[in-house]
This record gives C-alpha cells, structure tokens and sequence, in this order.
C-alpha cells in the first residue's frame, strides 16, 4: 500500500512527499524493496540527482532479480546515461533491458528501443538510430495507454530521436500520444518534460510564440511540482526562441542564471543550454565569449551530429567573425563533411550556413551566395523555417555586396516573409538594419516593385519550386503541412504575378526568371 501511495505522489508531481515516503520501505522485502528503490531512482531522477539516482538503481542490481524487474532497473539507468551523455552506458543498459524484456512488458520495450536509439544517435550511429526509433515507434504504437502510463516521460527520448532525425511528423505524434495518456490519468510527473520536449518540436517547426507558451507551461508544471531540475530544463529550452524573439540579453541572462546554479544538472540539458548560450553570444557580436563556450577537449562533447556538427559551426562562426579564416574554413569544411557523411537535412543545412559565413567574411561573394542557398534548400527540406530564413538572410547579404541587386532583395523578401510568419521579431529588425546598410545600388533596387519571379513571397516561390518538380497539388500540400486548398490559392497568386495560365508556362517562366549559375 505505501509503494502505491508513492507511486501516486510521484505521478501526480508531489516528488518531495513521495521521496519520504519510498524511504520507509528500505527494508522492505522483495519485491516490493527493489520496485520502491527503483521510483524512488525516477524520482531522484526528476530532482536533478542524477548520480543518487544512479546508485540507488546500481546498488539494486544483484543476481536473484526476476528477469522483467532486473530489465526495468536497466531502463532506468539508459536514461541516466542519456541524460549524463554517456552514449556507451545508455547503449548498453539499454541492450541488457532488450534482453531481459518479454513481449509481455511492450512499454518497457518501447523505452528501452527509444534510448538504444538515443544512443546510437548521440554515438555517431544514424542509421541504427533510424532502426532503433522506428522499432520504438511500432511498440509505442502496439501499447495501450494504460500500459504506457507509467512510463509515459520515456516517449520523451522517442519523440527527440525523431526531431533529431529530422522527422517532426513522427515527433510531434509520439508527443500527441504521450498527451492523451496523460489526460487519461490523473496528472503525471511527466508533464514538465514532456512539454520541454514539445517546446523544442514547436522551435524547430518555427512557431516560435506556441514554443515560448509550452515552456513557460513547463515552467509552471515544475515550480507545482518542486522540480528545480525541470524548471531550468524549461528555461534552457526557452533560450533559442527568446533569442529570435526578443534578442540576446534576455536569452544570455537566462543562460547565466542557469551556468550560475549548476542547472540543468543533466549534462544533455545542459548542454542544450550552452549551445543557445553560444549563439546569443554570437548574436550580441562577442565571438570570443561563444569560443570559450564550444571550446575543450574533442571527448567532453559527444560525437554525434546533433551536438558534434553545431558546435563546429559555431567555431567556423565565431573564427571567421575575429577573422582567422583559415582555422573557420576547416571547422565548417569538417561539419559539412560530418553532416552529409549522415544525410541529415538540418545538420547540412547548418554546416552550409557555416560555408557561406566565412566565404562571406573572405569577400568571396558569389561563393557565399551559393552556400547560402544550397544551406536553405537544405533547411527547408528538414522543416525548419527560421534556419532557412537565416541562410536566406545570409545569401541576400552575399548578394548585395556582390553588387546583385535584384538577387538581394529576392533573397531578404524570402527571409523577411519567413521571419514575419515565425514571429521572428529580432531577426526581422535585424534584416532591417541590413537591408538600411546594403550598397546604395541594393538599396535603390530594393524601391522599385518588383516582378516576375522576384515577385514571389517565400511560400508561393516554394509551391512554384515543387510544381516545377512535378509534384501534384496533393503532394504539395502534404509536403508543406497545408491543406489543398491553400495550395491552390498560393498557385493562383503565382500566376497572377508571373502572367501565365498553366503549370508548364509557369514552370517555364519560372526557370526563365530565375536560372541556375
């Protein structure tokens, strides 16, 4: 009785009472010691007392455990793994859980599967993390929510997997199941991350006003619960939208905070921390301070691309803004090399940007523009707006000072319609400044209405550029996220303003305006 009393607390969020009572069954008899032992682990865990939690589970792993307990206490400590970036031990608790694991627990399967994934990804290993995640997704998917519900904040690793892989869709499904097994409880204290997690989808996909509310709900759900580990997780993932929102001061005293109370306490939220940190350093023009944050040892990050190829941008970033060219030429030349040796859009996409900066610092213009671009399509296909935006606000850039003015202000109306429909307001105002600052031929241009496919907004140049692939209007409005409907408005004012009537003219018009150099 009192271990169910536990379990409520703790799934309801009073983790502090439920942490009381778990100590009074420290000399319980089996199995009733190990199960409490092993709560009380999660709930350590969701404190932020990682290496408590840790011991409590290690100190639990002896030889007369029955094979579907010992598999738990082995999930438990994958997770740990995870959180401490310590891809090995997330591997291969993770592995033993599999082993241990019948198909009569597919929860604790499908959270096992979820953090091999983790692993792998973490590791370097993108194509058993694709495998891992969609053998996590079929046993996610064959689990009732009842069976799911006390392991409900694992599909967390599941669906960040899934957003690092580059597919939102499946992210954002695992998340909206993980939802309704939450709502068909009584609460759970799981909410706080999974809504991190949810925040971190939503400033991905660009919808940069849902990602600061989910983690200001986030925020909320753990000061409720007493989690001062969940709390800054929220703020650390709160960071990188408050940034393109509001500027760097608010995201840099937010990051600071966090440095100054050692939280997140997870070395993986932690980190996530960092990375947005750097960036505000960036982006309030202190590339040495964003250098001291990406700099140490090769073996104090991990080797995969969702942290190994960021943190080589931002050192070609920051290297090419102090102006030592050479040593920013080889970072980025390595994160291109790692991102596509993976084949993920995002990481590509980035490492491009990071081509396109220092060959914009070299002068070398037209180069800059065409990694600009190619960065963007890259972005664009991994869903990211914001990031494309960015590449296009670079390429415009390139452009101007190139002396291409029509092609500057193509590339700054593409970014400024997507940083509008982001809510973006830092970065509009930013793209403002520069268009003001471009070469006085750009900025007479950029007065003269324009035509043609110059003409086109962001989206109606994206809807033209898959019809010329030869995309239906289904496709189109699948790929996008859009209803058919929608698409066909954007194809009328496409053809409107290109002053064709047919798909093969507008192609044609299309490709006339706007050639391949």
């Amino acid at each position: 009785m009192l271990l169910q009393y536990a379990r409520a607390l703790g799934l309801g969020g009073d983790l502090e009472r439920s942490q009381e009572v778990l100590r009074e069954l420290v000399r319980a008899g089996e199995p009733v010691r190990t199960e409490a032992a092993a709560f009380r682990a999660v709930v350590a865990r969701l404190l932020g007392h990682i290496d408590d939690a840790a011991a409590l589970l290690t100190a639990q792993l002896h030889g007369d455990l029955p094979p579907h307990a010992e598999g738990k206490l082995h999930v438990e400590l994958a997770a740990i793994g995870a959180l401490r970036e310590d891809g090995d031990a997330t591997a291969r608790h993770a592995e033993r859980a599999l082993t241990l694991l019948d198909a009569d627990r597919p929860a604790l399967a499908a959270a096992a599967r979820s953090l091999r994934a983790f692993g792998a990804l973490y590791g370097g290993d993108v194509a058993a993390a694709r495998g891992h995640a969609a053998a996590a997704t079929e046993l996610v998917d064959a689990t009732t929510n009842s069976a799911l519900r006390p392991h409900v904040e694992l599909i967390g690793p599941l669906a960040w997997v899934h957003l690092q892989l580059g597919d939102g869709v499946a992210a954002a499904r695992q998340l909206h199941r993980a939802a309704d097994v939450v709502e068909s409880g009584r609460g759970s204290s799981a909410v706080p991350y999974l809504l991190v997690v949810r925040a971190a989808l939503e400033t991905r996909l660009g919808r940069l006003a849902a990602a600061v509310e989910l983690a200001e709900e986030a925020m909320a759900a753990a000061r409720r619960m007493g989690s001062v580990e969940m709390l800054a997780m929220a703020e650390a993932v709160s960071l990188r939208p408050l940034l393109w929102t509001t500027g760097p001061a608010g995201a840099i005293t937010v990051a600071e905070r966090l440095a100054a109370t050692d939280r997140p306490r997870s070395r993986m939220w932690w980190r996530v921390a960092q990375t947005s940190l750097a960036i505000a350093r960036l982006a309030a023009g202190e590339p040495e301070a964003c250098l001291r944050i990406v700099s140490g040892p090769e073996a104090s990050w991990p080797a995969g691309p969702p942290t190994a190829v960021p943190r080589d941008v931002l050192r070609a970033v920051a290297l090419a803004t102090s102006g030592d060219l050479d040593a920013a030429d080889r970072y980025a030349q390595r994160a291109g090399a790692l991102a596509e040796a993976t084949d993920l859009a995002y990481e590509t996409g980035c490492a491009g940007y990071a081509r396109a900066y220092v060959a914009a610092r070299a002068r070398r213009f037209a180069e800059a523009a065409a990694h600009a671009e190619a960065a963007a399509t890259h972005l664009a296909a991994a869903r990211t707006p914001v990031e494309e935006a960015l590449a296009r606000h670079l390429a415009g850039l390139a452009y101007a000072r190139g002396g291409r003015a029509a092609r500057a202000r193509a590339a700054f109306g593409q970014a400024e319609e997507a940083y509008e429909a982001c809510g973006a307001t830092w970065l509009r105002a930013v793209l403002d400044r520069h268009r003001a600052a471009a070469p006085a031929r750009a900025r007479r241009d950029a007065g003269t209405p324009a035509t043609g496919a110059a003409a086109l907004s962001a989206r109606e140049r994206e809807i033209a550029e898959l019809v010329r692939a030869g995309l239906t209007n289904q496709e189109i409005a699948s790929r996008l996220f859009l209803s058919r409907r929608t698409v066909e408005s954007h194809l009328s004012r496409v053809f409107a303003k290109l002053g064709v009537r047919s798909r093969t003219a507008m192609a044609g018009r299309f490709t006339a305006d706007f050639p391949a150099e």
